[in-house]
């Protein structure tokens, strides 16, 4: 073989049926290299037959580069479905990842949101419905604006962790802090502390763990006018941040990648501009840490005792 090595670096995203769309490769050429040109195939989520959707020019020569190249075949794919993309060389080298192109934070189906009515579960409410806001201290009632949904196969997933429910079990955070389990996808930020947190970066493996068991979900999310704070099973958390990825929700009809909602925030602008400081590390995560493992001892102390 030629190639010594090839990587998928992106797909333009999101990737669109109709219109022209492109991918960028890595490649590596042995010394003796021929002349070889890249394919992009696009393989169904679940299983089917792989879809040649593009396909670079010829390179020969020692040495290595990038190339980016038009995906000419792109209207063959179906819009309803998820794909893993991938990369292979004319001479049979194969390289490539699952592309996940864009994070997004959700709420599980059943989870109960504040409003004027009192708690609904997320999928039951509807534009024009009155939420309850937390804001500068205050709680008030603003419009919902739009409301997504994506049901995900996690048991046909490439990367699960990526997109199972991480469940924060009821008191975890504090007394009726969430007065039920709370289940979010693992990229939803909790407001904690006056900053905004992922709850992936809180997982613990006692009193908040990821659903590793998780076959299938649906997530659903919530708009208002501006990236606000929800009241959720009783925690504060952020409402839909949008930062170009309504194409991830089923109700929006455009072709996806593979559902990533771990990824980090491609472009910057989610920590630049949410609506309150958002944590990702330091001596203020390690804290918050802490603090949820010392409640979590205690909270399995007291079922220890109740034994």
């Amino acid at each position: 073989m030629s190639t010594a090595s090839l990587s998928l670096v992106s797909l333009t995203t999101p990737i669109d049926v109709t219109t022209a769309e492109s991918a960028t490769v890595n490649y590596s050429l042995d010394s003796g290299a021929q002349t070889v040109s890249f394919i992009v195939t696009a393989t169904p989520v679940g299983g089917g037959s792989p879809i040649v959707v593009g396909q670079s020019g010829g390179f020969s020569g020692a040495g290595g580069g990038q190339t980016t190249f038009d995906l000419t075949n792109i209207s063959a794919l179906d819009p309803s479905q998820d794909y893993v993309f991938s990369v292979e060389s004319s001479d049979g080298v194969v390289g490539g990842n699952p592309i996940g192109p864009i994070d997004v934070a959700c709420f599980a189906e059943g989870t109960l949101i504040l409003t004027e009515r009192g708690e609904v579960p997320v999928e039951q409410l509807r534009v024009g419905d009155l939420a309850m806001t937390m804001h500068g201290g205050t709680a008030p009632l603003r419009p919902i604006l739009w409301i997504g949904h994506t049901r995900l196969d996690i048991a046909r997933h490439p990367d699960p962790a990526k997109a199972a429910p991480i469940v924060v079990s009821a008191g975890a955070l504090g007394n009726g802090m969430p007065r039920r389990d709370l289940r979010l996808s693992p990229e939803h930020a909790l407001f904690l502390d006056g900053l905004l947190v992922p709850v992936n970066l809180l997982v613990n493996g006692t009193t908040i763990v990821q659903e590793a068991w998780c076959q299938t979900v649906t997530y659903w999310h919530v708009e208002l006018p501006t990236h606000g704070l929800l009241v959720s099973e009783g925690v504060v958390s952020e409402s839909y941040f949008d930062d170009g990825n309504r194409q991830l929700f089923d109700n929006r009809g455009a072709t996806v990648l593979v559902k990533d909602f771990v990824t980090a925030r491609q472009s910057g602008r989610y920590d630049d501009t949410a609506c309150a400081p958002v944590l990702r590390g330091g001596v203020a995560l390690d804290r918050l840490r802490a603090r949820i493992a010392e409640r979590a001892e205690a909270m399995m102390d007291g079922r220890r005792t109740a034994a």
